[in-house]
């Protein structure tokens, strides 16, 4: 098994790449707002992703810009009731999954 590195960890392998586990109230942080420019991840991985659902909170915007500035960065999650009314509530977060740039529209 080659297991990633967790940030922060300590151990560290040259060659392994490092996950970095993030909370969403994190991301909602102001002081977090260069926190996805600092990591650039190349895969973001969302669990419970109906906390992102809201294309208004700060969270949502940050991921937003960072989703927009870093079309090569892929998403995927998951959850068990992503929504409550329509596909208006998640749309962004299809479009991310599918790698559709949303300013082309």
């Amino acid at each position: 098994w080659r297991l990633p590195h967790l940030a922060g960890g300590k151990h560290f392998a040259p060659g392994l790449p490092v996950l970095h586990v993030i909370a969403y109230s994190e991301l909602s942080h102001e002081k977090s707002s260069a926190l996805l420019e600092q990591i650039k991840p190349d895969l973001i991985m969302g669990d419970e992703i109906s906390a992102l659902r809201n294309f208004e909170t700060s969270r949502v915007r940050r991921m937003r810009r960072f989703m927009a500035s870093h079309p090569d960065t892929h998403f995927c999650g998951w959850d068990a009731t992503i929504t409550s009314d329509s596909i208006e509530d998640f749309w962004h977060l299809l479009a991310w999954g599918l790698d559709v740039n949303l300013h082309a529209h």
